[in-house]
């Protein structure tokens, strides 16, 4: 008996509906229905809750199927990852805010800038790879989100990353132009010591830079998928 129809016959054992075991779990009828016809898997913290409602063990839950048991392995995998990710996020942006208070002159990085943005965008790729790899075991991040955005009638008819690695030079050329222009308002606010082209232009410079990463962070990423 796969754990679909186990957790239906324990429910069914004990006279219980659908609705009774939602209420008491704390989730839709619907989760309820969707466990028991194997569409998803609950997870530890809720079998074992279902456990104890149903009184019987995990190990009678779990017997001889290995679907439920890869999942929580995948689980258990993804759950180690995830504070890596947020880890490289939360230095990502620490990195991101120290660059533009630079570009404001509110600190100054010195001769440390161009490490930090190395270091930046070493951490966006392995965020990229992180998130990748959690998709190749089945369980992605913001996965409701993602699924939004690739339903996006705009998403569908451009076909955004294709579009972009079928015109990747044009992009990388029109942004290096635009770091370009940054960096001559920069350099003229600097030279009449005019603060508001100094920030406009550090800004502008910045945006050109990082969207240069960006784009080749995503090719090389997509490349390699």
């Amino acid at each position: 008996m796969k754990f679909g129809n186990r957790l239906k016959q324990a429910r069914q054992d004990k006279h219980l509906t659908q609705d009774t075991v939602s209420k008491h779990m704390i989730v839709s009828r619907q989760t309820i229905s969707s466990w028991e016809n194997e569409k998803t898997y609950p997870d530890i913290t809720s079998l074992i809750k279902l456990s104890e409602y149903y009184d019987i063990s995990l190990d009678l839950l779990l017997k001889e199927d290995n679907g439920m048991k890869e999942y929580l392995k995948k689980k258990d995998l993804s759950q180690k990852i995830l504070p890596i990710s947020r880890l490289l996020i939360i230095v990502n942006t620490i990195i991101s805010i120290s660059i533009i208070f630079d570009s404001f002159k509110f600190i100054n990085l010195g001769i440390a800038e161009p490490f930090i943005l190395i270091i930046g965008i070493i951490n966006s790729i392995a965020i990229i790879r992180m998130d990748n790899l959690r998709e190749k075991i089945g369980i992605e991040r913001n996965k409701k989100i993602k699924d939004k955005i690739r339903n996006l009638s705009i998403y569908k008819r451009l076909h955004l990353i294709d579009h972009l690695k079928n015109h990747w030079l044009i992009y990388i050329i029109s942004l290096i132009l635009i770091s370009i222009f940054g960096n001559y308002i920069l350099a003229t606010g600097m030279g009449k010591n005019f603060d508001m082209l100094i920030n406009i232009g550090s800004i502008i410079s910045f945006l050109g830079i990082s969207s240069i990463i960006m784009i080749v962070i995503i090719l090389i990423e997509n490349k390699k998928s």
